[in-house]
């Protein structure tokens, strides 16, 4: 999970981009009470890369969410990990760290 800037003013949107290298049934974003929720999308786009010969032939996806986050509250927040649902196994991105600070962009 990555967050674009990582560190922003209090109404500013910030991308929190959120990468896994599967195709999963769902996924959820933790606890985001500082944060308003601008773009939350159910589904991600897929990027799926082919390579090898004929019986070598490797697969490898790539889902990207890219959702919009704007702070509430300026300070330092931890967002945690997302979870996704991989047949029917939890499986987790990292965390990030936010800084917001308390000017305000207009």
């Amino acid at each position: 999970m990555e967050a674009q800037p990582s560190e922003a003013a209090r109404n500013q949107p910030i991308k929190l981009i959120v990468t896994i290298n599967a195709e999963s049934e769902d996924y959820y974003l933790g606890d985001m009470d500082e944060f308003n929720i601008l773009s939350h999308p159910r589904s991600g786009v897929m990027k799926t890369e082919v390579s090898g010969m004929a019986d070598d032939i490797t697969e490898k996806i790539t889902v990207t969410y890219n959702n919009l986050i704007v702070p509430k509250y300026p300070g330092k927040y931890k967002l945690l990990p997302a979870t996704f649902v991989v047949d029917g196994k939890k499986v987790e991105t990292n965390d990030v760290t936010i800084k917001v600070s308390d000017s305000k962009v207009s």
